[in-house]
């Protein structure tokens, strides 16, 4: 607590001022918490002092708030980049006390802070803190220091990705460098020490800035360059902290696959329960075992997407038989924790796009027993790499398996395009039409032309600008074999064998 109060101090974060009549007054409270490690070891003890934003007006303390963070998949292409690159690098930088870098943009008032009180000759605390930089809790904190970061960042050179926000890229004839921010955490691969060094001087006499060197940890996801130039990224340390934190450490059998396979093993809701089943789900926490699981699934481990999908839809009433469910996903963790996202890229130097970025579309039609409704799934694949997935239900019923695929193969065109606008922003040409592999020969069909129109006309219009992309070359449907279809486990309860082979393939290690 001494050391954050002498860091607001140094920053000079407020001045004492008597209370001006009419003008908000926001409280202020200490939070505190234990940073840990990659190893999961406690490391730093901090002390935070936060302004209680939730009492800010809006116009009186604060305007625009909105501020961005980094996408997932965003870092997972930056790995994948920095996988086909033998000489490139990464490094990882630490924003001390962010937020107090950052001049306020209104004027606002807060209480001071508890036991580090000035009080007059009375003992009473009378003066106030008007706050000069942001300070953690108000609401528009955030937005004041990225905006902050982006004005240095551009100010030498960078430029902002039109992809996503977060990502700055510098380019000098063959030298590169990527940045990623997301809040005070920094992403940096680059394949020149000598630029690197001048980028970290200058953005170092700008803020507090730390350099913990190759990235070890991002965002929960933990980072290990093996000797072949691989980066495995998996969240071995957080899989463990769930299981002991919900008391699931030591349940029996482990799972080959998260979910029982087949149609009769699908979850549906249950009408009526005994007393005995109702107390049991009460005592059990099953909203925050679901909750904590989709940041698994959307960080590195795309083999549960489906499963927490499936658990997900009886969060209002769950059952005991769901609550199983949930136990057989955390029991697969258990035994596949090991397990990392292998960035294993074959090359990004190339001319055309299609010949390392792909997608893989699949659907489960009338997947949902209760809505008729079918599920899907997607994957794009960057030079080998699995660097974005996607699983869901669809929000109409289809009316045939080509409908249902047809709608599926459209959300993975809309994420191809944005591929590609990343792509172009890394500097990788996109001339050719990228490829989705989809295994219903009808719904590659219906993207080209359109067929019999009694067939196809209650197809909603937005779905149909799949065949609009592949008539301008953006995307173009392919058949593929249903025994090669990836993103099956992102749509069904696969088999446990043929679970495994995909998961396997995708993810670059045994599961």
């Amino acid at each position: 607590m001494d050391e954050e109060i002498f860091k607001m101090e140094e920053f000079g974060v407020w001045k004492l001022v008597p209370m001006v009549e009419g003008k908000n007054l926001m409280s202020c409270r200490w939070v505190f918490a234990l940073k840990r490690d990659v190893t999961n070891k406690i490391g730093d003890l901090k002390a935070r002092l936060t302004c209680r934003g939730f009492t800010q007006r809006e116009g009186v303390d604060f305007g625009a708030t909105w501020a961005p963070t980094c996408r997932m998949r965003v870092f997972r292409m930056l790995m994948a980049e920095a996988s086909a690159d033998k000489k490139s690098m990464t490094a990882q930088w630490d924003c001390t006390s962010a937020f107090l870098h950052a001049p306020v943009d209104y004027e606002m008032y807060m209480t001071q802070p508890p036991g580090y009180e000035v009080v007059n000759e009375d003992g009473e605390a009378k003066m106030v803190c008007r706050l000069l930089r942001a300070i953690y809790g108000c609401k528009q904190s955030s937005k004041l220091f990225h905006d902050m970061v982006k004005e240095e960042l551009t100010s030498i050179g960078f430029v902002q990705a039109k992809a996503d926000e977060c990502l700055f890229l510098l380019n000098k004839g063959t030298s590169y460098m990527r940045v990623l921010v997301h809040v005070d955490d920094f992403a940096c691969t680059f394949n020149d020490r000598a630029m690197y060094d001048e980028v970290f001087a200058a953005v170092k006499g700008k803020f507090r800035i730390t350099d913990y060197g190759p990235i070890s940890k991002f965002c929960g996801i933990c980072v290990e360059r093996t000797e072949e130039g691989e980066y495995r990224l998996h969240q071995r340390p957080y899989i463990e902290e769930l299981l002991v934190r919900l008391g699931l450490v030591g349940q029996k059998g482990p799972c080959l696959s998260p979910e029982k396979s087949g149609t009769k093993a699908k979850l549906r809701p249950v009408e009526e329960m005994t007393r005995e089943e109702e107390e049991f789900m009460r005592a059990v926490p099953f909203k925050e075992a679901v909750g904590a699981l989709f940041y698994l699934a959307r960080s590195t481990r795309f083999d549960i997407a489906h499963a927490c999908g499936q658990v997900a839809r009886f969060m209002d009433r769950p059952a005991p038989s769901h609550w199983e469910a949930v136990l057989r996903i955390y029991r697969y963790l258990a035994r596949t924790k090991e397990v990392a996202l292998v960035m294993r890229s074959e090359g990004m130097e190339c001319e055309l796009v299609d010949q390392f970025l792909e997608g893989f579309s699949d659907s489960d039609w009338a997947g949902c027993s209760e809505t008729r409704k079918s599920h899907t799934g997607w994957l794009i694949r960057v030079g080998g790499s699995l660097v974005a997935w996607y699983s869901k239900r669809q929000t109409s019923v289809s009316q045939s398996t080509t409908e249902a695929e047809y709608v599926a193969a459209a959300s993975a065109a809309n994420e191809v395009i944005w591929w590609r606008r990343l792509c172009q922003d890394l500097g990788y040409e996109c001339n050719a039409p990228v490829k989705i592999w989809c295994d219903n020969r009808s719904a590659t069909v219906l993207a080209e032309h359109e067929g019999r129109f009694d067939a196809i006309k209650h197809i909603q219009l937005r779905y149909h600008v799949l065949r609009d992309y592949q008539a301008r070359g953006l995307v173009k449907l392919v058949w593929r074999s249903s025994r090669k279809m990836w993103a099956d486990v992102l749509t069904k309860n696969c088999v446990p064998h043929h679970f495994r082979r995909i998961v396997s393939e995708l993810m670059g290690e045994e599961v």
